[in-house]
């Protein structure tokens, strides 16, 4: 950079500075000027020295750059009251302020952003308006169901102030005039398919017959509420008032299918990314709520925390199908169950959708691996259907229950799932098991009691290619093995319940640990049909002696055979009815014995 440098005389520099010389003026703004001054120059006032001035070689004189002085060192004042600004959902809005130089203002700005984003601050012009006076409108993109972050910036030739100083910002809260729990997140009707579990996000002291007044008195024909506190279900009436963070179960009749749950004119809770909401968790499960306006991630939320291993990686709530599924983004006004491990309660900052903590880089990606392998099951009626189940084996697996692993909470009324067998776990059954890397292993899991209906459980095949060894299916109650990598689903009556999965295992290989006998299938059946049942035989170095007889409603044996069998599974024909001249409908009875152990039980007969 070139370097201009004056040589003046004292006296003639002193007069031009008493003066206010305009060429002191001008060397300002001349990158790297340097000045000549004498001991004892008298800066005029709209000059000031920043920093101590350097003594110059030459006797008797100062020397001060363009980097140690400026011309003007008084900013601009603002005058800004943050409480006249209200921002409502949908209606757009004004802010004003007054700024004043002792020069002259050169520009004004608003910064500016919805609570929940987190993209930086944009920035908009402010108008001058009569006076001292500035305005900017305020349309409804600038701030969210949450509310708008802003600051006012006002600049001069030399200085710019912000309102409010620092690194803060304003924040005005949304103002909801009606606000309504969303009809997406609600159903109408009296079976546990109705069932559906709600959060309102605003603090609130007033009663849920205030808030809900379309529901009218408690009518348990008509609707029912219900929080879930210190491990057990409580029902409004006995509990009265609402909070936010947690949620809550309701229930709607059909009644009530022309109301639509909305609220009194609130605004939306005083958090934002610099004052995130703390939702204190207990062991075991926590019915939630989510506690802003807006929706937020479970992912994000976890990350925030430092990814606590106490804390379940997903949110659990409850669908249409009658049970609950899986999530990661809870919308507003939606509540959801969240399992914790451990002795001890944990608290989470709450934060919004892709916000990071100060010390994040961003969401850590999950390592990837091929001898990791995961199963989904599905468990279905013609009423009801549950995805949530998985098996599976991974390098990080634990023993004992982690966050592969995966748990059902309880509900308002029993539901189909499935469930692994941990007694040693204070829940007693996982719904994902997912376990060490090992050759050979076997999952043991029982389906619920929920309804009469046929059952079938189905899985991938595509799935279940990745397992390097055989991977097989067995009821227990009925007998039956099934190839998982051969079929993809297995039906099964009400009644059988108890299965087993062997992974590594050969199929002659697998069998009860007592003698069993399922139940013939079908039955009833019709005269040119075939029942058959199974029988389970534990391990022996001895062959098991099995009988099948059929008696007639007046005790005269109708059928009889016998067999000798090795320790595995066994599958029984029943004769046909053509086979038995049966010409009506008839109901028999039959009996198997194996050695000295007897079971018996009805078919019946149709034409």
């Amino acid at each position: 950079m070139k370097h201009l440098v004056i040589l003046v005389t004292a006296a003639a520099l002193a007069f031009e500075l008493k003066a206010q010389s305009l060429i002191l003026n001008s060397f300002s703004n001349a990158g790297g000027s340097i000045f000549y001054l004498p001991p004892d120059a008298t800066l005029p006032p709209h000059i000031g020295v920043i920093g101590q001035p350097i003594a110059d070689p030459k006797a008797g004189t100062l020397v001060i750059s363009n980097l140690m002085f400026a011309k003007d060192l008084q900013p601009p004042v603002v005058s800004y009251d943050p409480s006249t600004l209200t921002v409502r959902l949908g209606e757009e809005s004004v802010i004003s302020f007054s700024a004043t130089d002792n020069d002259q203002i050169v520009s004004t700005n608003i910064y500016y952003r919805p609570v929940s984003a987190t993209s930086a601050f944009q920035s908009m012009p402010a108008s001058a308006g009569s006076g001292n006076n500035f305005t900017k409108s305020i349309p409804t993109t600038w701030f969210d169901a949450m509310g708008i972050e802003y600051f006012v910036e006002v600049k001069d030739k030399e200085n710019t102030t912000r309102h409010p100083s620092g690194a803060g910002r304003h924040v005005a809260f949304t103002t909801h005039a009606a606000p309504q729990i969303p009809t997406s997140l609600l159903s109408y009707g009296r079976t546990k398919n109705n069932y559906r579990i709600i959060a309102i996000p605003f603090i609130t002291d007033n009663p849920i017959a205030q808030i809900f007044k379309e529901l009218g008195p408690t009518d348990k024909k008509k609707y029912r509420i219900y929080k879930f506190e210190a491990g057990a279900f409580k029902e409004y009436p006995s509990f009265t008032t609402v909070r936010q963070g947690e949620g809550y179960f309701i229930i709607m009749s059909a009644q009530l299918s022309n109301v639509v749950l909305s609220m009194p004119e609130f605004v939306a809770p005083a958090n934002h990314q610099a004052a995130l909401y703390e939702l204190s968790l207990n062991p075991g499960w926590n019915l939630i709520g989510n506690p802003y306006t807006v929706a937020i991630n479970w992912d994000d939320v976890r990350s925030f925390n430092g990814n606590p291993a106490s804390v379940a990686s997903d949110l659990k709530v409850w669908t249409e199908a009658g049970n609950y599924t899986n999530i990661k983004d809870l919308a507003a006004y939606q509540g959801a169950f969240v399992f914790v491990s451990g002795t001890q309660p944990i608290a989470m900052q709450i934060p919004f959708k892709g916000q990071l903590p100060d010390h994040s880089s961003g969401r850590v990606s999950e390592e990837k691996n091929t001898e990791s392998w995961t199963v989904g099951l599905t468990i279905s009626t013609p009423g009801e259907i549950n995805s949530a189940a998985a098996f599976g084996m991974h390098t990080h697996a634990l023993n004992a229950f982690d966050a592969l692993d995966d748990l059902s909470p309880p509900g308002i009324q029993e539901f189909l799932t499935i469930r692994f067998n941990h007694p040693e776990h204070r829940e007693k059954y996982f719904v994902r098991d997912i376990r060490p890397i090992s050759e050979k292993y076997e999952w043991e899991f029982d389906v619920s009691d929920a309804g009469s209906d046929l059952r079938m459980l189905s899985w991938s095949i595509d799935e279940t290619s990745h397992v390097s060894s055989s991977l097989y299916l067995y009821d227990v109650q009925q007998n039956t093995v099934v190839d998982m990598k051969t079929t993809s689903n297995y039906r099964f009556p009400p009644e059988a319940r108890h299965f087993r999965i062997f992974m590594g295992w050969r199929s002659e290989e697998i069998f009860p640990d007592n003698i069993t006998v399922s139940p013939p299938y079908p039955n009833p059946i019709k005269s040119n049909q075939r029942a058959f049942l199974s029988v389970g035989l534990p391990q022996s170095k001895d062959l098991y002696p099995v009988d099948l007889e059929i008696f007639d409603s007046m005790g005269r044996k109708v059928f009889e055979t016998s067999r000798t069998l090795p320790t595995g599974l066994h599958t029984l024909s029943f004769p046909s009815g053509e086979e038995l001249s049966i010409t009506t409908a008839e109901l028999l009875y039959y009996k198997v014995n194996i050695g000295r152990q007897v079971r018996s039980g009805k078919i019946m007969y149709n034409r």
